[in-house]
């Protein structure tokens, strides 16, 4: 994940299984592979050289004002802590297909959850072309769950969905045809 340049990737999960943990260390990875500027929103763990807010330190009463203004700086990375509403993933979406590496997460269980979860958010009339543009735009979908271990304690599994750069036509039609959302 660390090594994608542009494009959409989700970290999907209940509350309490490391979403914001494994998007830090995907983020330290980046920093310590590349120099490039990144614009978060939260991070609570990663210790990271270039994480900042805004250039110019502005902050905004709405997501969606700062993550517009966000774009205007050309950032290679925009990190935000979780999608709750259509204005984001609009921005986010929008991101992905202008040559943006956007991150965040979203509490949904499975890959097929995560895309009827977003298309959720559209008009029915509007789906089709949200449709286009997830499988233009989606490189990862992480799904996290904590299970219990034998004795004590949990542990975390990871399942990915993954969309190559050079795979993404017979991917592109998998999400498109929704064969995704049906299967789940």
């Amino acid at each position: 994940m660390a090594e994608e340049h542009n494009g959409l990737i989700l970290i999907t999960g209940a509350t309490g299984t490391g979403k914001t943990t494994s998007m830090a260390a995907i983020l330290n990875s980046i920093n310590e592979q590349r120099d490039i500027h990144i614009i978060h929103r939260i991070c609570a763990s990663a210790q990271t050289r270039h994480l900042q807010p805004a250039r110019d330190g502005r902050r905004f009463r709405y997501l969606s004002s700062g993550l517009r203004a966000a774009l205007r700086q050309a950032p290679k990375l925009i990190l935000v802590g979780e999608i709750r509403d259509r204005e984001t993933i609009e921005i986010m979406l929008t991101a992905a297909g202008t040559g943006h590496l956007a991150f965040s997460s979203l509490h949904t269980i499975d890959t097929g959850q995560t895309i009827n979860r977003i298309l959720g958010m559209f008009e029915t009339n509007e789906q089709p072309q949200i449709h286009n543009r997830l499988a233009d735009t989606i490189r990862w979908i992480v799904s996290q769950r904590l299970l219990p271990k034998v004795g004590n304690g949990r542990w975390r599994p990871w399942r990915c969905a993954h969309q190559p750069a050079g795979a993404r036509p017979h991917h592109q039609g998998r999400i498109r045809g929704q064969n995704l959302l049906q299967r789940g």
